[in-house]
């Protein structure tokens, strides 16, 4: 259950609510299962907040500090969260799709169970996230700019886009056009270095031509 204090200082803007965090440094905050729904929290300081099942749908966290906050089981869907710092911070259970994470640290993360469809990861930093698998990215959104995927995750969500971006290239028209072009300049340079062909033979002409 949420303190009504906490809340109420929260209600009162984000610069006042960063001070008082300040002047209480060290006393974890309750926000616990509170409706937080669409609110401004840009540049919050919410280190060790106990935020658990709160519902932060569609909030704006840009820049928000939420290290080792506790967001198990909270609503984030629609949240934008790029640029926050999220380290250590415990999402499983929590709803995060179609959240921004955008340049968001999440190094040491737990996202187990973390619902990621649609999440954009585009160069978040996922260094030692705890509990990612392979089906949860499979669901996100995010490319090559992303840091800290291990290995094996990597190659499971890239190597096959690597592989279908070549293939597809390869089946396109204008690939096919500039191989066979190509392909006739090195013919031709093949036939330049045989010299001059036998006037008396077809050794060197191209097919169709005969010798004058």
């Amino acid at each position: 259950m949420a303190s009504d204090k906490d809340l109420a200082v929260l209600g009162r803007g984000v610069e006042e609510w960063n001070a008082w965090r300040n002047q209480t440094a060290g006393c974890p905050c309750d926000l616990m299962g509170a409706d937080l729904r669409g609110a401004d929290l840009r540049g919050a300081n919410l280190r060790h907040a106990k935020l658990g099942g709160a519902d932060l749908g569609r909030a704006d966290l840009r820049g928000a500090q939420l290290q080792r906050a506790e967001l198990g089981g909270a609503q984030l869907g629609g949240a934008n969260l790029s640029g926050a710092d999220l380290g250590d911070v415990d999402l499983s259970g929590a709803d995060l799709g179609d959240a921004d994470l955008g340049e968001a640290d999440l190094s040491r993360a737990n996202l187990d169970g973390a619902n990621l469809s649609g999440a954009k990861l585009a160069g978040a930093d996922l260094t030692k996230a705890r509990h990612l698998t392979r089906q949860q990215l499979d669901t996100a959104l995010l490319d090559s700019s992303v840091r800290g995927l291990s290995e094996d995750l990597t190659d499971r969500r890239f190597g096959k886009e690597r592989r279908e971006k070549s293939s597809g290239l390869r089946n396109a028209p204008l690939f096919r056009l500039w191989l066979n072009r190509r392909k006739g300049k090195a013919r031709r340079r093949r036939e330049d270095s045989l010299g001059p062909a036998d006037p008396g033979t077809r050794q060197g002409l191209p097919r169709g031509e005969l010798p004058e």
